[in-house]
């Protein structure tokens, strides 16, 4: 889990990752799929995580996983 300069909390949920907004309380799909088992490097829905452990976002909101 990480946040970003704006208080925004990024969450690793299986495959999946999550933006809660803190404001509004709404949690957003940012990307991931579970179509497959081989991971890809794509934006959104094309993107496929398998087991990410760790996730952080830069100061101009990138959001990083490994």
């Amino acid at each position: 889990m990480t946040s970003d300069s704006n208080g925004n909390i990024f969450i690793i949920d299986d495959y999946y990752i999550r933006k809660l907004n803190t404001s509004t309380r709404e949690v957003s799909f940012i990307a991931g799929n579970t179509r497959g088992n081989n991971p890809i490097d794509e934006d959104g829905s094309s993107a496929r995580f398998v087991n990410p452990a760790q996730i952080a976002a830069n100061s101009d909101g990138t959001i990083l996983y490994a």
